[in-house]
């Protein structure tokens, strides 16, 4: 075996600190943005940034203005009560409770997720309190007591079954049909349920109507009006001659610091103080820059997305057209990758609304006439045949592809039956059992 040295030539692309630091700056959010900003300013003496007056412009999304003040104590003071604090008010009311059930307990609720499950296993709330199986038991049987019903199960059926045990009883077909049938009755298995539960399929069919009264997910309700406030990263504006686009500019709220500066223009060639201050000028030079060409890059991508999508910021949502990163990268002259990282959790303030930037690159199909179309355009029409189908004989989906496909839509069966997935519309065969 003869051991030789090989001198071979390759090239490859090494991405420097500073390509990561424009990367990250192209795709974070405004509210990231200014995060990373007021860090570097922290470690930078030479940078500084002031977001005071954009901070108080901030819009909440879905909404179609922006918030005119944010004051945070006021909205603290306002705020609805969490679901964990909800829950903690009524346990401290409780009277007559163990220590150790208390204190388990407040484990418990601490645990609880956005819809009131509890994930966690009970060996482990015993393991990390340091206390026995079967306080934590009672623990849990306190918290399944409290408001809202439901809270504190660790799975859907013990869900159901906690607000059947309130309102039915425990020996009520409805509770012993979630109890054990709970997968059958998804599945649509009515006869084997009557079979076994020795009830008619009447009866069976009356027993699942009453679970439509539960709540699945008792804790969602505390979660629902919680507002997300973003700084819009884009303006558009309806003009009688078209529309007008702004940057939420970014880089006009930094700034170099001129005194330091200066002192990096008049102290000695060789003085350390000298070369500390010119790598902070140069990083800080490099951090505006990347500021400035994420601004420019926005500015474009959003000028191709109003562009495309004219007819929704005029008409309102039933309006978008189909469009891909890959179509606005071509009309803008840059790679897919960069339009990605430009639109990621990204917002515009459009008169319609606020909506995430990626809201508008819609999927899309071609009509067999005419423009293409987009994706939310094909389940509005597959919405609407499931609504006129004959509730007695309903229709399948390949039925519903070949009625699109006379309307002029060619699309496979699959992708219908994906799109009726999305809108959580049941299949045919589950339609009909419903009927």
């Amino acid at each position: 075996m003869n051991n030789r040295l090989v001198l071979t030539q390759t090239q490859k692309l090494a991405v420097t600190a500073n390509m990561q630091q424009s990367l990250y700056i192209l795709q974070s959010s405004n509210m990231e943005l200014i995060e990373f900003i007021n860090q570097q300013a922290d470690e930078n003496p030479v940078l500084e940034a002031d977001f005071g007056t954009m901070l108080h412009n901030r819009g909440v999304a879905g909404s179609s203005a922006a918030a005119p003040e944010y004051d945070p104590i006021a909205m603290a003071a306002n705020a609805a009560p969490t679901l964990e604090q909800h829950l903690l008010r009524q346990l401290n009311c409780l009277t007559g409770l163990p220590a150790g059930v208390y204190e388990a307990a407040k484990y418990i609720i601490g645990n609880l997720d956005d819809n009131g499950y509890l994930a966690l296993p009970l060996e482990q709330v015993a393991g990390d309190l340091g206390i026995s199986p079967a306080i934590v038991d009672l623990a849990l049987n306190r918290v399944q007591e409290l408001d809202p019903a439901g809270v504190g199960a660790r799975n859907l059926r013990e869900c159901l079954l906690i607000q059947l045990r309130l309102t039915h009883g425990v020996d009520s077909l409805v509770y012993r049909l979630v109890e054990g049938h709970l997968e059958d009755l998804a599945a649509n298995r009515i006869k084997r349920i009557a079979k076994e539960l020795r009830a008619d399929a009447d009866e069976i069919r009356e027993a699942a109507c009453r679970l439509t009264a539960l709540v699945p997910r008792p804790g969602a309700i505390f979660q629902a009006d919680k507002p997300h406030y973003v700084i819009p990263d884009i303006v558009i504006e309806q003009r009688e001659e078209g529309f007008d686009i702004r940057v939420r500019s970014i880089s006009k709220s930094v700034r170099i610091n001129g005194f330091y500066k200066g002192m990096s223009e008049l102290a000695a060639a060789g003085d350390p103080e000298r070369q500390f201050l010119k790598e902070k000028l140069s990083s800080a030079e490099w951090l505006l820059k990347c500021l400035y060409q994420r601004e420019k890059t926005l500015r474009l991508v959003a000028e191709a997305v109003v562009k495309a999508q004219a007819e929704f910021f005029r008409t309102g949502k039933g309006s978008l057209a189909p469009l891909s990163l890959k179509e606005v990268a071509e009309r803008i002259g840059m790679h897919e990758s960069t339009v990605s990282r430009s639109v990621a959790g990204k917002f515009a303030q459009t008169p319609r609304g606020i909506f995430e930037l990626k809201y508008f690159f819609a999927s899309g199909v071609y009509a067999s006439e005419g423009p293409a179309v987009s994706a939310d355009h094909i389940k509005r029409k597959i919405k609407e045949l499931i609504r006129l189908e004959n509730a007695a004989k309903p229709l399948s989906d390949q039925q519903l592809a070949e009625a699109l496909l006379a309307a002029g839509l060619s699309i496979s069966r699959r992708t219908v039956a994906k799109y009726r997935e999305e809108m959580g519309i049941a299949p045919s065969s589950r339609r009909a059992a419903r009927s």
